[in-house]
């Protein structure tokens, strides 16, 4: 008997079903969401192949002598050594050499990670290596990031606290790490002292003050459980050893969750009387203009912009949207929930292609109970009827808007648990708000923007507490 094959007939038609919906989805790719953290295998299988082709073109051009081809195992085909964020994919690098950081001899142990950072814009991937270290290995990470680009010199460090950049700076023709080759009498280390990047040109290695006493090693086999030795070596109260951060963390994010009634509370600043009020629907689809659930913007976002105007001109706007923590919603489904701010100048402004505008006068108590319901989310988000969309219409229903969302019938497969790992589901999608806007202006909605680029939002004002 060939066990290859569906043995009955209701095996035969989920078979066939399978089969199909792999057809159907390699067409039209039906992820939804709102945040860009899918982990479907086939998405999975078709960003990660396209971000190795972005890679082998680039490392054509890769000098960085610490990053030689006999020095890395990239880690392309485990799931687990991928991670996304609401601004790029992540792929772990094994390093099989060791690295000099030029880290100042401390009692503390450093850890470090490597990883390829992939962000996408206009179908293209843009990329670059990360380097994180720290002496907390632990999920809200506190310690400084590295990055550089693959085929550029420049490169810039940030310092990070609980999961959260706190500052930055671009410090060009960087050498860290980097190797003294044979026949060089100096080298520029990079040390970290106190949280401070500095730059050092040290030209003779054995009176090198900052080079560690002890430099780890990772075997080609190493399954990254984490640890590492220590100083060890040399007299002297030991040097700075060199492990490896767990997996189990969370990647640092540049836009982490911001209390929703902290913004809110700005609008207090300016007297009701004789203020005006505005609500805005943004919307950033997939594929601007089109129908498809993936695109150019992965699978989209909306968010809500909530201003208001004093009688003396002084206005205040702030924009939030929601999201989930973490990046395996769309295998898990249901997760916890955060609000962030997509004003312009925050760390994840909502690149917006359709906007629709709500005037409500000087109706203070309307958008009152906008802001109360958009300052309360669900703690839960869930990836199709609990996500950004439903969070912004729920705020504007709050207040009496009419707004059509309609209902998207989306097919999911490689879910555990369900006959053939097939479900079937209806959700709000941001794909579908955009075109029932688009269609609202075809229909002669003066209220409606929509354009095939991405528009800038406005700045929102920020917390107030």
């Amino acid at each position: 008997m060939d066990l290859r094959k569906p043995r009955d007939i209701f095996d035969k038609l989920i078979y066939f079903m399978n089969k199909l919906t792999i057809i159907i989805l390699a067409i039209s790719l039906l992820f939804l969401g709102c945040d860009r953290q899918n982990e479907f295998p086939n998405l999975e299988e078709i960003e990660i192949a396209s971000i190795k082709s972005s890679f082998n073109r680039a490392a054509l051009l890769d000098n960085h002598t610490l990053w030689g081809s006999l020095n890395k195992k990239i880690d392309w085909d485990d799931p687990t050594a991928i991670k996304r964020d609401s601004s790029a994919t992540y792929i772990r690098v094994r390093i099989l050499d060791s690295i000099d950081f030029g880290l100042k001899k401390t009692d503390v142990k450093q850890y470090y990670q490597v990883w390829i950072k992939a962000t996408k814009g206009n179908g293209k991937y843009s990329l670059s290596y990360l380097t994180m270290v720290t002496s907390m290995p632990a999920n809200d990470f506190d310690g400084t990031i590295f990055t550089e680009s693959i085929t550029e010199t420049a490169a810039t460090y940030a310092n990070v606290t609980q999961g959260k950049i706190v500052s930055s700076r671009r410090i060009g023709n960087s050498s860290y790490g980097k190797k003294m080759g044979p026949g060089d009498e100096c080298r520029t280390i990079w040390t970290i002292v106190n949280g401070v990047y500095k730059e050092h040109q040290v030209c003779n290695q054995n009176d090198d003050p900052f080079k560690p006493e002890t430099e780890e090693q990772v075997p080609e086999d190493w399954d990254g459980s984490g640890g590492g030795g220590g100083g060890g070596g040399g007299g002297g109260g030991g040097g700075a050893g060199f492990g490896y951060i767990s997996d189990d963390f969370e990647m640092p994010l540049e836009s982490p969750a911001v209390d929703p009634s902290d913004y809110v509370e700005c609008f207090g600043n300016i007297p009701n009387a004789g203020a005006k009020f505005k609500v805005s629907v943004l919307v950033q689809e997939p594929e601007p203009g089109k129908s498809s659930h993936y695109g150019a913007n992965e699978v989209g976002h909306a968010a809500i912009s909530l201003t208001k105007i004093g009688t003396n001109g002084i206005s205040i706007t702030q924009v939030l949207g929601y999201y989930p923590v973490g990046g395996k919603i769309y295998r898990d489904l249901n997760g916890p929930s955060k609000v962030v701010d997509n004003g312009a100048d925050s760390g994840q402004p909502i690149g917006y292609n359709v906007s629709i505008d709500f005037d409500l006068g000087n109706d203070a108590a309307r958008f009152q109970k906008i802001l109360d319901k958009a300052s309360s989310p669900l703690p839960t988000y869930n990836a199709f009827n609990s996500n950004c969309v439903r969070y912004v219409y729920d705020a504007v229903r709050a207040g009496d808007i009419s707004l059509t969302i309609p209902i998207s019938s989306v097919t999911i497969i490689g879910v555990t648990g369900y006959p053939g790992g097939v479900i079937y589901l209806s959700a709000y999608t941001p794909a579908a708000l955009g075109q029932q806007l688009r269609q609202q202006k075809a229909n002669g909605d003066t209220r409606v923007t929509s354009m095939l680029y991405n528009l800038t939002p406005p700045k929102s004002k920020g917390p107030c507490k």
